[in-house]
C-alpha cells in the first residue's frame, strides 16, 4: 500500500524530481500502435519501483483543496499542492513517453490516472476490427529470409497484441501460426 503521509510524499517528491523526469530514460519503448505491452511492462515497473503507481493506477486519494485550520478558517492544505505538483509531475513523465502520433489521444486528460485509463482503454478495447487486423497480420507473417528469431518475435508480438485486443490465443493455434510460416526447407 502506498502511504500518503506527508514524510513519504516528500520522500516521494525527491524520488520523482531525481529519477522520474521527461528526460529519464526509465522507459526505451515510447508507446506506438503496435507496442503497448512492452510500453505497460515498462512504465508500470518503473512506477511500482519507486512507489508512484498509485498515482497511476488512482490508488491514492487526492486530498482536499482547502482545509480548516486551527482558527477555524479555511486555507490551502498543503498536501494537495505536493500531490498535485507530483501528479504532474508524473503526468509529464507519461506524456514524454508516448509517441507524438498517439498524444492527441490523451489531450484533456487531467491526471496521470487519467491518462493511464485513457491508454488503456485505447489499446485494451475489445474491437473486432483490431482483432480481425491483427490475426490477418499473423497470418501473413512469413520467415522467408528473416533469422529464426526474429521471425518468432514477430509472431509473439501479434500474439500479445490480439491478447491486448481481447482474443486470446490457444498454444496449438500459436503453434499452427509458427507452422504455417515455414518455409519449404522447414518441411
Amino acid at each position: 500500500d502506498i502511504s500518503t503521509s506527508p514524510q513519504s510524499m516528500d520522500i516521494t517528491d525527491s524520488l520523482i524530481k531525481t529519477v522520474i523526469s521527461p528526460h529519464s530514460n526509465l522507459i526505451t519503448a515510447h508507446l506506438e500502435d503496435d507496442n503497448y505491452l512492452l510500453w505497460k511492462v515498462q512504465v508500470e515497473t518503473a512506477a511500482r519501483g519507486y512507489g508512484l503507481d498509485g498515482y497511476i493506477l488512482g490508488m491514492i486519494a487526492t486530498p482536499p483543496k482547502f482545509i480548516t485550520n486551527q482558527e477555524n478558517k479555511t486555507v490551502s492544505n498543503e498536501e494537495y499542492v505536493k500531490f498535485v505538483r507530483q501528479d504532474s509531475l508524473i503526468s509529464s513523465w507519461l506524456l514524454s513517453s508516448i509517441s507524438v502520433k498517439l498524444l492527441p489521444q490523451v489531450i484533456g486528460c487531467k491526471s496521470a490516472n487519467e491518462i493511464w485509463t485513457t491508454v488503456e482503454r485505447i489499446f485494451n478495447t475489445q474491437s473486432a476490427a483490431k482483432i480481425m487486423h491483427y490475426k490477418r497480420q499473423l497470418h501473413n507473417i512469413r520467415k522467408d529470409s528473416q533469422s529464426m528469431k526474429e521471425y518468432l518475435y514477430k509472431i509473439k508480438n501479434t500474439c500479445d497484441l490480439l491478447e491486448a485486443a481481447g482474443h486470446k490465443m490457444s498454444n496449438t493455434e500459436h503453434v499452427l501460426t509458427i507452422l504455417s510460416g515455414l518455409g519449404d526447407e522447414y518441411e
